[in-house]
């Protein structure tokens, strides 16, 4: 019987040992990917803030006559949600769509998926929009793609905001799932003082043109930066979540140990006790 539990305590054991393996080479994997991709989410961030204001800026002194402010089909509003091919990320995924699923709730809201987990995640729900033309996110054009799309929509009168949901990264220990409203292009910008020198600026030949040009560029870059930014935060995300998974192999381990010697002292102690009965009824 003991013989039997400790059979079964090893292979157990190996299991654990096995998967630890596992755990810590995606560790050590996801840190040198993170390592990297902090560098272009660091100079991503602050090009996705620059160029957001400055699309609130030219949006605002449009003064709401441009196709992009159209107030028409403001019902109807269009969620980017940005995420990504592989799991193992502990609640990265998860954090995100509950942010998504709790602001379309009620509206009349569609949903483009980029990446297998979200596709996979809303594959059931009416409200996902095919977009079968769109290259995969793995693709590097699809950037250039997606932006001409919304685009597309915008004209159409498809959608009278779209939404770009994202997981932002903050700290290795801390990614923030966040949405940001690409058009209209309204946020800090209408806030500030319009009437200060340094926020002033001139247009040529009117900021609805000027709005008209730009808006392909600011898409795509838009796209870009917050691209760069779920990738950092959903690596930072796996490497915190496989050494998380790590030290529970590790703990499990210790713990499996002292059930063997454990088992392993029981077996030996009968085996004596044996010992010792049999020469004393001799």
């Amino acid at each position: 019987m003991a013989s039997g539990s400790m059979q079964q305590i090893r292979r157990r054991l190996r299991s654990v040992q096995s998967t630890r393996q596992l755990t810590r080479a995606m560790e050590l994997v996801a840190s040198s990917k993170l390592l990297r991709a902090q560098e272009h989410a660091a100079a991503a961030h602050i090009y996705l803030e620059k160029m957001h204001e400055l699309a609130c800026r030219i949006t605002a002194a449009s003064g709401g006559i441009s196709r992009f402010t159209v107030r028409g089909a403001q019902e109807k509003r269009v969620y980017v949600v940005l995420s990504g091919d592989r799991g193992l990320a502990g609640g990265y995924y998860a954090n995100l769509f509950r942010m998504v699923d709790a602001a379309i709730e009620g509206k009349d809201a569609r949903v483009i998926a980029l990446g297998k987990k979200a596709r996979a995640h809303y594959a059931q729900h009416a409200y996902l929009m095919q977009a079968d033309d769109l290259p995969d996110i793995s693709s590097p054009s699809w950037p250039y793609a997606l932006a001409a799309h919304l685009l597309r929509l915008t004209e159409e009168g498809e959608a009278g905001e779209i939404w770009l949901c994202y997981t932002t990264f903050v700290s290795p220990l801390r990614q923030q799932p966040v949405s940001l409203r690409l058009i209209p292009a309204l946020g800090q910008a209408d806030k500030k003082d319009t009437q200060n020198p340094a926020y002033q600026m001139e247009y040529d030949s009117s900021p609805e043109a000027v709005l008209e040009a730009v808006m392909p560029a600011y898409l795509f870059g838009m796209l870009s930066a917050a691209a760069a930014q779920s990738h950092c935060a959903e690596q930072a995300a796996r490497r915190m979540a496989m050494e998380t998974a790590s030290d529970n192999a590790d703990d499990l381990i210790d713990r499996l140990h002292l059930s063997y010697n454990r088992v392993r002292q029981t077996a030996i102690t009968q085996e004596i006790a044996e010992i010792v009965a049999g020469a004393s009824s001799v």
